[in-house]
């Protein structure tokens, strides 16, 4: 309830022009919305009230760090106990790989050390157990490079309800993702296998969305995104093993894979389900 009370933009499904392909064929959760979209130019408020309002499938399009925090307040709301600003500095495992102890360094200095029955490894793609362990296999058919930004009130393929659904466009080299964050903030990136700069980006976005851009006066916000361009790279590994004696991996401290349609958080909660159950 929490989540999706946050107001989280909701997503019915994909939207992917791949290849040599002009139109985009869709991949939606629910069939009965796929019809229903099928079946429309374009969406007015009205179309959109009737999505919001109808108990139709759909997945969160969600910011990882107010997604985040959610589970945080939850933790506190049911008696948990959390150090905030103190930092995992060192674990220290036996010789069989059980976890001793955990020392921690909080914002004056001072140093802490908790011992545990289980230690839960959530330090996100840092892995801190995992690769104190050596445990990190990385995927080289997976070694992508991506570059991507932020744009507002960018409209691409508004037609095709481009609010509701993840975009994904193939190139020669990748894909490019067109994702809203909010209903006001688009993310736009670039997958490759290729040495491109980030110099690059806007060159490749204009040669490739130019073409799918509704409304000329929409293309002056491609060239002006809200931030400075990140890259990320060799993102996709596995834990050759995801718990010992008296720890377990959770979420991206486990593993991460290729994103094409964001699958991956769903995987993450899964194993903190199985791991609370077990």
């Amino acid at each position: 309830d929490k989540i999706d009370n946050f107001w989280f933009p909701r997503k019915y499904g994909a939207s992917v022009i791949w290849w040599k392909s002009k139109e985009p064929w869709h991949v939606i959760f629910d069939p009965k919305l796929d019809k229903y979209l099928h079946n429309k130019d374009s969406l007015s408020q009205e179309d959109i009230d009737y999505i919001w309002n109808n108990d139709f499938i759909y997945s969160y399009q969600v910011d990882r760090y107010y997604f985040d925090d959610i589970f945080v307040q939850r933790l506190l709301e049911v008696g948990g106990n959390l150090k905030r600003w103190e930092k995992v500095e060192e674990v220290l495992m036996s010789s069989d790989e059980k976890v001793q102890w955990v020392q921690t360094r909080n914002e004056d200095g001072e140093i802490n050390e908790y011992r545990a029955k289980i230690v839960i490894d959530a330090s996100g793609q840092k892995g801190i157990i995992g690769n104190k362990l050596w445990l990190r296999e990385y995927n080289e058919e997976l070694g992508f490079l991506a570059h991507y930004t932020y744009f507002k009130d960018f409209k691409f393929y508004d037609k095709f309800y481009s609010k509701f659904t993840q975009h994904i466009i193939s190139i020669d080299t990748g894909w490019i993702w067109i994702i809203h964050i909010w209903s006001w903030v688009v993310s736009v990136g670039v997958v490759t296998d290729s040495k491109i700069q980030q110099s690059d980006l806007l060159s490749i976005l204009k040669k490739h969305i130019w073409k799918y851009i509704d409304g000329a006066q929409q293309v002056d916000h491609l060239w002006n995104p809200t931030t400075k361009v990140h890259t990320a790279s060799n993102w996709s590994y596995i834990s050759r093993k995801m718990y010992g004696e008296n720890y377990v991996l959770l979420w991206d401290s486990a593993g991460f894979v290729d994103p094409v349609l964001s699958w991956w958080t769903s995987f993450a909660i899964s194993s903190a389900f199985l791991s609370y159950k077990f």
